[in-house]
């Protein structure tokens, strides 16, 4: 793999977002795969409050006078808008604890007001205040990202190629194709974030119908180098939604448990992956804004993506990670065990955006995969589409009831499907408890395996 570099600029603070242009829309090929290499980052120290007044980052006396405030009590600007005083003290007892103050804006609006009476006016004050946590803001996004830009030696290397295949050992599927579904999701973060122009915009999901195994807790762990600058849980309708605006300007947005995309939604939520600008309603008012798009999705999820996007027109906007595991503590030891021998953040560095997508040489196996995961779809579709009277469910029916194993072969022999007995089995327990499928549970007898016929209208009784 590539050592790693990036066309950011270490001193500068304002990291812009990835702009919208027409070179947006041109093919995957527009990126070459290999380009002359931009001059390099080294790591950042980071600040630990907003810099100093001298700084030249403010224009006005209210803002030095501010900027030098915050300083002085070494209160640090997390990008996610908290205010953390740095130097904290452990508090040693209860009532010591509960004592500490809440450090929110409406705290630090009203220290700097009451400390500076008769030398600031409180609107003026508030207004300075702002524009001083806008740029500490932004300062500590740089502080965040450029250590992630940084090159690897050649001994880092060979750690993160080793650290790549035993975090892809975790998950079904072929291994290189996993590696390229991570790697594109970092490509996309660090090329939003440095202001590159952006190719196969993807959401990477991670599967799994077990509870327990940790979903989230992965997630968690595999966009902690970014801290606060990826956002807490949201909901899929957070993105999707025209009021939603400050979730956009953070690098990772993280969808917790993924739910259902209505359909009138689908089309929106794959607009807002591959935007680079756009409009969203500034609330309160009957206006929009126009804001940058620099969120990059990464979800968990209970069900498939064919089950939670329902597009006829397919599902290259999303790729999915369904963890290779077994009922039992055992396999979730040794999932959780390399889960937590990995280093993070130098796989990050590792993901080089000087060059193409990640997964450009991977399109024809995700489709592939993809094409895969729609037989389950297939079924559904099958399953809403039978006739429960026709000749060829007569020939399969058990004293009033659908044979199994007759209509997994009908299944197969009418659709063509290569789902093995035992998916079609353990996708009949969800899709027989939807009301669009005229198939109910399925019962067992010493003598045969049967799915009940559910009623035709309510007052019916099962069959």
């Amino acid at each position: 793999m590539p050592a790693e570099t990036a066309p950011v600029d270490a001193a500068a603070a304002d990291i812009a977002p990835v702009d919208a242009s027409p070179a947006e829309a041109e093919p995957v090929d527009a990126l070459p795969v290999e380009t002359e290499p931009k001059p390099s980052l080294q790591p950042g120290e980071g600040r630990e409050s907003p810099p100093a007044a001298e700084d030249a980052a403010y224009g006005s006396p209210e803002e030095k006078i501010i900027a030098n405030y915050l300083a002085s009590r070494n209160i640090k600007i997390l990008f996610n808008g908290a205010i953390k005083l740095q130097h904290q003290r452990a508090s040693t007892t209860l009532e010591m604890r509960v004592s500490i103050p809440e450090t929110n804006l409406q705290w630090l609006e009203d220290r700097i007001i009451l400390d500076h009476q008769g030398t600031l006016k409180g609107s003026v004050a508030k207004r300075a205040l702002r524009r001083v946590l806008d740029y500490g803001e932004r300062l500590r996004l740089a502080e965040l990202a450029v250590p992630l830009f940084a090159e690897l030696s050649n001994a880092e290397q060979e750690i993160a190629d080793g650290n790549w295949l035993r975090l892809a050992s975790i998950f079904k599927g072929d291994v290189d194709l996993t590696i390229a579904k991570i790697r594109q999701f970092f490509w996309l973060v660090k090329r939003k974030v440095s202001g590159e122009r952006v190719e196969r915009h993807m959401m990477l999901i991670v599967v799994s119908s077990k509870q327990g195994v940790g979903k989230t807790m992965f997630v968690d762990k595999l966009v902690s180098p970014w801290e606060e600058a990826a956002t807490g849980p949201i909901l899929i309708t957070d993105v999707t939604d025209a009021r939603s605006a400050d979730i956009f300007r953070f690098p990772i947005g993280k969808v917790d448990d993924m739910e259902k995309v209505p359909v009138d939604k689908i089309a929106v939520l794959k607009s807002v992956l591959t935007s680079g600008r756009m409009r969203r309603r500034k609330l309160g008012t009957m206006g929009s804004i126009d804001l940058r798009q620099t969120l990059t999705l990464v979800g968990t999820a209970n069900q498939s993506i064919h089950e939670l996007v329902e597009d006829d027109t397919g599902h290259r906007r999303f790729a999915a990670l369904e963890f290779d595991s077994v009922e039992g503590e055992e396999s979730n030891e040794r999932i959780w065990s390399i889960v937590n021998s990995i280093d993070y953040r130098l796989l990050w560095r590792s993901v080089d955006i000087r060059f193409g997508p990640p997964i450009g040489p991977y399109l024809n196996a995700l489709a592939a995969e993809q094409r895969k995961g729609s037989l389950e779809t297939d079924l559904l579709a099958w399953l809403q589409g039978i006739d429960i009277d026709s000749p060829e469910f007569l020939a399969i029916r058990i004293k009033g009831a659908i044979g199994a194993s007759g209509l997994y072969e009908l299944f197969v022999t009418q659709t063509g499907s290569t789902m093995s007995q035992t998916a079609f089995g353990l996708k009949m327990r969800s899709y027989s408890l939807r009301d669009d499928v005229p198939l109910g549970g399925r019962r067992k007898t010493s003598e045969s395996n049967t799915y009940l016929i559910k009623p035709k209208n309510a007052a019916e009784p099962l069959t």
